[in-house]
């Protein structure tokens, strides 16, 4: 753990390096073809650097940020436009609104008893782990999933605030209250990566595709690549996790949330509004839909590989790295 985390800071020169020259080099470039083929090096970079680290857990956070936020965002590339079917734009304009007093860091509110929260759910799951029922070991993992998405956020968050006042947008919105899979997945879940994925993939495609099929096929079409886009990313994601074979299970996963949220999308334009269902009903189904999903598709491949134990026995080895 102490060797994987010094490899790390090591690539700190590296990556600032990178992004120096995306920010005051490759953005004087033109948008389109060549700007993008100044970015491929960076691109490339990026995504082998990981694969060189000894820990699943530091492998994890790095690939997060150096292939699905920092790779997907070096410079703009096209159109900046921030409408999305199923995420709507969360900068409502304020003009006509009275300035709010600033809140305060997320970070040192519910994050924090997140961590908390975190910490005693692995201590749970270590001292007890197999006395459960795999059932309910796949919703332990849930939550953990859940907690260490916010928890890493958070931290990032805090540090960006602490060291140059940056206050960063919230790793997720409570995701347990969901009341549909387009809220899930458009306004509550992993929003950093859902931004990321709304300007390269979203915006582009459903601009081309609205020429050809019309502005409502071709939002769905958008909806849907965007899915894929996201399934194969995690597929890369666990291969740097499992060094395994992709399955193409984590890929199904997403291209099936994909359908349901298209078809949520059409449904929802052909109902009236009074037949919507109640949040108490769509608010389980949806969390229930989401969690039986990753019952069948998204955990396998890292239980197969054994990936959570390690990863377990990983976050033991840090809690007692920060403890001693």
């Amino acid at each position: 753990m102490e060797f994987a985390i010094e490899k790390v800071v090591s690539w700190f020169p590296t990556v600032l390096a990178c992004l120096c020259y995306c920010y005051f080099i490759s953005s004087i470039i033109p948008k389109g073809f060549f700007r993008l083929f100044s970015l491929l090096p960076i691109f490339y970079l990026f995504i082998i650097l990981p694969l060189n680290i000894p820990s699943v857990i530091i492998t994890a956070t790095s690939t997060l940020f150096l292939i699905s936020l920092i790779n997907s965002n070096p410079v703009p590339l096209g159109s900046s436009s921030n409408s999305i079917e199923t995420e709507p734009n969360r900068t409502p304009d304020h003009s006509s609104q009275p300035p709010k007093p600033a809140k305060k860091l997320p970070f040192l509110s519910y994050i924090g008893l997140e961590l908390v929260l975190l910490a005693v759910l692995i201590g749970v799951v270590l001292s007890y782990r197999d006395k459960y029922h795999p059932k309910i070991l796949l919703v332990l993992y849930c939550c953990l999933v859940l907690l260490s998405v916010d928890c890493i956020g958070g931290a990032s968050n805090f540090l960006s605030y602490a060291i140059i006042g940056l206050e960063l947008e919230l790793p997720s919105n409570k995701p347990y209250l969901s009341t549909s899979l387009q809220d899930f997945w458009g306004k509550r879940w992993n929003l950093r990566v859902t931004n990321a994925l709304r300007r390269t993939i979203y915006n582009p495609v459903r601009t081309v595709y609205a020429v050809l099929l019309g502005k409502s096929l071709a939002r769905l079409v958008a909806v849907l690549t965007t899915f894929l886009v996201s399934g194969l990313f995690h597929e890369l994601f666990f291969y740097y996790l499992t060094r395994a074979k992709p399955t193409w299970e984590m890929t199904s996963f997403f291209v099936l949330h994909g359908f349901c949220v298209a078809l949520e999308v059409a449904v929802k334009k052909g109902l009236k509004r009074e037949w919507s269902l109640s949040r108490w009903i769509s608010g389980p189904l949806t969390i229930g839909f989401v969690m039986l999903t990753s019952f069948w598709l998204f955990f396998p491949p890292l239980t197969r590989s054994s990936v959570d134990t390690v990863v377990l026995e990983e976050f033991r080895t840090f809690g007692e790295l920060v403890h001693n």
